[in-house]
């Protein structure tokens, strides 16, 4: 996947979530060289995504994000998360489109992510992690209902949902 050259000058006029110019090149160098924390999660989703809203650079994150996650061992439940948040907001809100720039590299990350979540899942991981996986599965395959459910549903949400469907009691397997 071909990612924008960090040194290009069209990353000062992108937005963030809250509609405001947002320049993500230092989260990215962050990214490269730090990976994923519980501190560079607060600040993506508190400049990238407000309330349903999200901005170019809420979009040309997600390539970046995507090539982070292939070149890592382990699942990052918020990467997945983002991600299929970021593409479900999209036509929502009056949301931007998205930069020609980044059109290619990120329809290639959305289709390429649940590849990526589908080869971890076989070493076990947390409900959060699957949830997530399936949700982006969902999206690339054009079933962005699925994915919102996957993504808004708990493990919780699912139980009552299919006990009140069809009398759904988990078993001790279940567990």
């Amino acid at each position: 996947m071909k990612l924008m050259p960090l040194d290009d000058s069209r990353w000062a006029k992108y937005s963030g979530g809250s509609r405001s110019p947002y320049n993500i090149v230092p989260l990215i160098h962050r990214l490269n060289n730090e990976g994923t924390s519980r501190g560079f999660w607060e600040v993506v989703w508190n400049e990238l995504h407000h309330q349903g809203d999200v901005g170019e650079a809420s979009y040309a994150l997600v390539p970046y994000l995507v090539d982070h996650q292939s070149r890592r061992q382990e699942l990052d439940e918020q990467l997945f998360h983002f991600c299929v948040i970021v593409e479900l907001q999209r036509p929502e809100n009056s949301n931007p489109p998205i930069p020609p720039e980044f059109e290619l590299s990120y329809a290639m990350a959305i289709r390429q992510l649940p590849i990526i979540g589908t080869e971890h899942l076989r070493r076990g991981c947390t409900e959060a992690v699957v949830m997530g996986v399936a949700a982006a599965t969902a999206l690339a395959g054009g079933h962005p209902v699925l994915a919102r459910a996957y993504i808004e549903f708990g493990r919780v949400d699912a139980v009552d949902y299919l006990r009140n469907l069809n009398g759904f009691a988990p078993s001790p397997a279940d567990e």
